[in-house]
């Protein structure tokens, strides 16, 4: 809808469709879990002594969180006006977020199952403004058309403005910023990618998030044990008998495998259909079962390219390739490390990169393999840390012998895998070079996942040289690269490298255009 001088007019006020009551109750649930809670714990106290006032008190609880989700609901009014969404909500504080298009710098489209039917999606606007708790507006159970009708009353104000349309890549960041949604009727996708059920799988197979949960558990089971009788323990190992120690080994087995394929049908239903499609210069990735979503973004917002490569995906020539993007939103993670490519071949990252990203070398990168000081340096440091633990651990005294060998056969067992594989994997890996005028190449490695970045020289916002009195003796120093990640940053740094490395990168970033 258009006015005579081709400018949109501005919409009455709407309400959300009704069944966004249903997310209004969840927030509500979410944000009075506790006192909620509270108050039904507390008034169990009355049940026997005063029913009536029990059943008050619960009643009260329960008219509250279904009276305020709908109170909400009807206090809450979005707008298109002229040059800006106009949102107004609110029962006892009224709040009035005034967002122009021009500002805009991402919309996030979110779409559970139970929307789809309806044709309803739930919008999350972002602005270029610093927003540590979320989006500035959030936009639940909205028609999908209402993202196209954004779309153009943004490229309008861009055009007001004096923006122009065309990209020019990340070198050269030519990219109107507040551009992050593109429309895709009227814009038809120039390249597009979408999973295979094989590559999905893949993904998921190789995966190291089983990890955390496992060690998650750990945690938990060390606060357990404490709670576990000795006595009662001491009588389950001898009914258990000679076989007892190879049910507990079996056991945890068990409990590994179950984390690791509840990981898998995890990853799958979060990437599902992973699709990534490339139109006038924006990206646009699609991914999840029960949730669909959608996050576009502008090639200005990219800092870096970062590709990744755990243990399992390396020694299949595997990798992923994420972007390190700028967001203002701590809640959603996802923001600043897209995924563009679950899985795809090592040989292939340089075709795909110039493909959808921009035109990166990594024909360029030159295989280097570190001396033996960066080796002793990074098993010198690694190794004082797993003496301490192994200290710690043998020190401890068991009420059983057996227990006491097996915990510390198992604790040497992690040690070496979890510090020293790492601390040899690190020097092995840890690289740093020049590219070219515009970017620079560094490769790090984190536990047993080999993480290489590649960076433009306009994106790095600080660099840090370490030397030390020692390390200059020997020409060996240490590097960090400051890129913005998200709504903060990300450090990139590479230690006990020869200083003729680490100097040509600092010579790099110095030089003047």
């Amino acid at each position: 809808m258009t006015s005579n001088g081709g400018s949109p007019k501005p919409t009455p006020a709407r309400h959300l469709h009704a069944i966004a009551l249903v997310g209004f109750f969840i927030e509500t649930l979410r944000e009075w879990i506790v006192p909620i809670a509270g108050g039904v714990i507390g008034s169990l106290a009355l049940y026997r002594k005063h029913p009536l006032l029990f059943a008050t008190v619960i009643a009260i609880l329960v008219v509250f969180a279904l009276v305020w989700p709908v109170l909400k609901y009807f206090t809450f009014t979005y707008q298109l006006l002229d040059q800006e969404i106009y949102v107004k909500h609110g029962l006892i504080f009224r709040k009035q977020n005034h967002v122009p298009y021009d500002r805009i710098q991402n919309v996030a489209v979110k779409q559970w199952f139970f929307l789809k039917p309806f044709d309803l999606v739930t919008l999350e606007v972002e602005t270029a403004g610093h927003s540590d708790e979320g989006p500035e507006v959030t936009l639940i159970a909205v028609p999908l058309s209402l993202r196209d009708e954004l779309s153009s009353r943004r490229r309008l104000a861009n055009i007001a403005e004096g923006e122009t349309a065309a990209v020019s890549g990340l070198v050269n960041g030519a990219l109107p910023e507040s551009q992050s949604e593109t429309n895709n009727t009227a814009n038809k996708p120039t390249a597009v990618y979408e999973i295979s059920t094989k590559d999905l799988l893949k993904f998921a197979a190789t995966s190291p998030a089983f990890l955390t949960a496992l060690l998650a558990i750990m945690a938990v089971y060390g606060r357990l044990q404490k709670l576990i009788s000795e006595q009662l323990l001491d009588m389950a190992i001898k009914d258990l008998g000679q076989a007892g120690w190879v049910v507990i080994v079996l056991g945890m087995l068990a409990v590994v495998l179950v984390l690791y394929l509840g990981s898998i049908v995890v990853i799958v239903i979060q990437y599902y259909r992973f699709t990534l499609s490339l139109s006038d210069g924006q990206l646009m990735t699609v991914r999840g079962l029960f949730q669909r979503n959608t996050v576009t973004l502008a090639q200005s917002r990219i800092q870096a390219v970062r590709v990744s490569q755990p243990l399992l995906r390396s020694w299949l020539h595997m990798a992923t390739i994420k972007l390190i993007v700028v967001s203002n939103s701590k809640k959603e993670k996802d923001t600043e490390n897209v995924v563009i490519m679950p899985l795809i071949a090592e040989d292939d990252v340089d075709g795909f990169l110039q493909r959808f990203v921009t035109d990166i070398s990594v024909d360029q990168v030159r295989p280097s393999r570190q001396s033996g000081r960066t080796l002793y340096y990074q098993l010198r440091n690694f190794g004082l840390v797993a003496l301490g633990i192994v200290l710690a651990i043998t020190g401890m005294t068991f009420p059983w012998p057996r227990v006491a060998v097996i915990a510390d056969g198992i604790t040497i067992v992690l040690v070496v895998l979890l510090l020293i594989i790492p601390a040899y994997l690190t020097a092995r890996r840890t690289q740093v070079q020049v590219l070219n005028d515009h970017f620079a190449f560094a490769q790090t490695n984190f536990l047993f996942t080999r993480e290489q970045y590649y960076v433009p020289r306009q994106n790095v916002q600080s660099l840090l040289v370490k030397q030390s009195k020692w390390l200059q003796q020997r020409h060996f120093a240490s590097l960090t690269l400051n890129v913005r990640a998200g709504s903060e940053g990300r450090k990139v740094t590479v230690r006990y490298l020869p200083d003729e490395a680490i100097y040509s990168v600092y010579d790099w970033y110095r030089q003047v255009d």
